[in-house]
């Protein structure tokens, strides 16, 4: 399906991040947030394009050395668009880099959700739809990793 209603997309994002906490001992906690003015039961969006940056904060950023990992993900429309943000707090892009060579490449998950943004971006003409990757910092050292997409949505009428 193009599209599946938010809820289902985030009722599917907690199984998994609750799988892969019981996989990875517990060894981070998240939060999924929703804005107050979206209706999960009555908005669709593009099904699992939070999902692999979920698995690459796990896999890449907070799996390789980091205590008390935390992943965020929220959901909030922008210009008309729905915002997905998801943020770790690992030990970043650079770092992860070196502790695991292959995450030199770019990972074929990114390649696939931008395709799929790209095909969103030229059938619905809709230039503002985005992905951007942010290497995050505090105080000068790598605090972590934010993917912002702009992503398509649907209002579910029943």
């Amino acid at each position: 399906e193009e599209f599946v209603p938010l809820e289902k997309e985030i009722e599917t994002l907690k199984l998994y991040m609750d799988v892969q906490q019981l996989r990875f001992d517990n060894g981070f906690s998240y939060d999924i947030d929703v804005d107050k003015s979206i209706d999960p039961e009555n908005v669709s969006v593009p099904p699992m394009l939070a999902q692999p940056c979920v698995e690459n904060a796990i896999e890449h950023g907070l799996l390789p050395g980091k205590d008390e990992g935390r992943i965020g993900v929220r959901y909030s429309l922008m210009d008309g668009l729905m915002m997905l943000e998801v943020t770790d707090n690992g030990i970043g892009r650079e770092m992860a880099a070196e502790k695991i060579p292959i995450m030199k490449k770019e990972s074929i998950s990114t390649r696939l959700t931008e395709k799929r943004l790209e095909h969103f971006r030229k059938v619905l003409k809709e230039k503002q739809i985005s992905y951007e990757i942010i290497d995050l910092f505090e105080k000068g050292v790598a605090s972590g990793t934010k993917v912002v997409m702009l992503l398509p949505w649907k209002r579910i009428y029943s």
